[in-house]
């Protein structure tokens, strides 16, 4: 609130984040400039593979189409999203076009149920590990855990601070999903994304040696089409053992002054030719 009020008052020229109500009361103002920054990270549902019940790849895939991405997304980020399946944004050289499409935003009830039946689920608990610091963490969970419950999944959030929840889930027990937006990652591309999920540390704790082995692929390949065809290859497979579920593209509301010529939307604010008129 203090940010934005110096901003209408001149005292500052840009704010790099701001709610998108406000937004939408800014831009009425003609003294002001917002800035829809639509990549700004990737919602993320990371699966704990080290323990029961998340250890059983069909239970995980359970998990994957019962969420409905569509509320998930809506309620955890003021309706500022995309939904897309892909592990790369669109208009960048390793976007994959959907991959993963039917597996996502299903919301399949029956299929869900169906999968946990084949999955011997006895209604152990599923504990949502998330934090009080980001909305978007804690929102998302809310609503996936709704969505759990209703196929029959003994779903429970433990909501913890952030220093805490960054302790927990490098913990290999004690938790089976972890709410994350990966901003930076997807932005770098994808070996930084990737290398997330691999090495000694992945994310869902226990490696998948399939995906270890393309990711070394990945980081060898010659040429940006090799890359590209090891990507496509990954997400793949990302969509065939479900340690991570991609939830949707959060975005991030920015705004100027009208004075401030030749800003545009970054993962960080950048400056380059950027100026202040009088």
């Amino acid at each position: 609130v203090a940010q934005i009020a110096a901003l209408e008052a001149g005292e500052v020229q840009a704010v790099e984040q701001i709610s998108v109500p406000a937004s939408r009361r800014l831009e009425k103002d003609q003294h002001l400039k917002v800035y829809k920054n639509n990549s700004w990270a990737m919602l993320t549902l990371i699966m704990n593979m080290n323990v029961a019940p998340t250890n059983n790849p069909k239970f995980r895939e359970a998990v994957q189409v019962a969420l409905n991405m569509e509320e998930i997304m809506a309620l955890a980020t003021e309706g500022f999203y995309e939904l897309d399946s892909d592990w790369m944004y669109k208009g960048t050289p390793y976007y994959g076009g959907g991959i993963g499409k039917s597996y996502y935003n299903q919301h399949d009830v029956a299929r869900a149920k169906k999968l946990l039946q084949e999955a011997g689920y006895k209604g152990e608990e599923y504990s949502i590990l998330t934090d009080s610091s980001y909305p978007e963490h804690n929102k998302s969970a809310v609503v996936i855990a709704a969505n759990l419950k209703a196929v029959g999944i003994n779903a429970v959030i433990n909501q913890v601070d952030w220093p805490t929840a960054l302790k927990l889930r490098l913990q290999p027990t004690g938790w089976h999903g972890w709410t994350l937006m990966m901003g930076i990652e997807p932005y770098v591309g994808p070996v930084a994304l990737v290398a997330t999920f691999t090495g000694d540390h992945p994310h869902f704790v226990k490696n998948d040696p399939q995906l270890d082995a393309l990711y070394q692929q990945l980081i060898t390949g010659p040429t940006v089409a090799a890359r590209k065809a090891t990507f496509d290859a990954i997400q793949h497979r990302l969509y065939s053992f479900f340690g991570v579920v991609k939830l949707g593209n959060t975005g991030q509301m920015q705004a100027t002054r009208s004075t401030v010529k030749g800003y545009q939307p970054f993962r960080f604010p950048r400056l380059y030719d950027v100026k202040v008129e009088s």
